[in-house]
């Protein structure tokens, strides 16, 4: 007979797996830019991408999604929480009846968000870690954060590239929330205008493990 060995609680703990997410932002992907995103992302992290889906968010997505950043602490200052919120209603929300493409990545591991967080990198680049200097972060490349004079807290130009939460409470919130919306939501987004007169075709593009 084979007896049963005892496990400590402490051993489940370091293995425990958990989600968090990045979202690629419209402008991100209007430049072309998410191929160098997920490139960095699945070349640099030890967890896995265990689900992705492109959407156009509506109103209703964009202001509740501003709403929890605004009231939930994920660890940053009060000034950042709401440079983000403002952000998402001013370039998330749909404009002129038309909605925003943006990428959801979904990934998998132990203390996900720490290691999105460092990959992507701070908004503030002042504000980088050591962990952070070991390599360029998305933001360091992509992103964009223009102070109206030296000594100033004016922001006037404002483009984080990429969106992660800093601390998993707030990625399960947001997770909720996105898990809600997206049951509706059409997997394929159709939210571009062509000419008349040109003949669209769709393909398929598989990405090998």
């Amino acid at each position: 007979m084979v007896g049963k060995h005892h496990i400590p609680k402490e051993s489940f703990k370091a293995m425990e797996h958990s989600l968090s997410y990045v979202l690629v932002t419209p402008y991100t992907i209007a430049k072309s830019r998410t191929g160098g995103v997920l490139a960095r992302l699945l070349s640099r992290l030890h967890i896995e991408l265990v689900g992705a889906q492109m959407f156009a968010p509506d109103e209703y997505f964009v202001n509740e999604y501003a709403k929890i950043i605004r009231g939930h602490c994920d660890g940053d200052t009060d000034e950042t929480q709401e440079l983000l919120a403002s952000y998402l209603e001013q370039n998330l929300i749909p404009s002129q009846g038309r909605r925003h493409r943006t990428l959801l990545l979904i990934f998998q591991g132990e203390d996900p968000c720490r290691k999105l967080s460092e990959i992507c990198g701070p908004i503030h680049p002042e504000r980088r870690t050591l962990e952070s200097l070991t390599g360029e972060s998305i933001r360091d490349t992509y992103a964009d954060l223009i102070i109206e004079d030296e000594g100033s807290d004016q922001v006037t130009y404002f483009e984080p590239a990429v969106l992660t939460p800093r601390l998993q409470e707030t990625a399960n919130l947001h997770m909720k929330m996105f898990a809600n919306w997206l049951t509706d939501e059409p997997t394929i987004v159709e939210n571009i205008v062509y000419p008349t007169s040109v003949d669209i075709e769709r393909s398929l593009v598989i990405i090998k493990p």
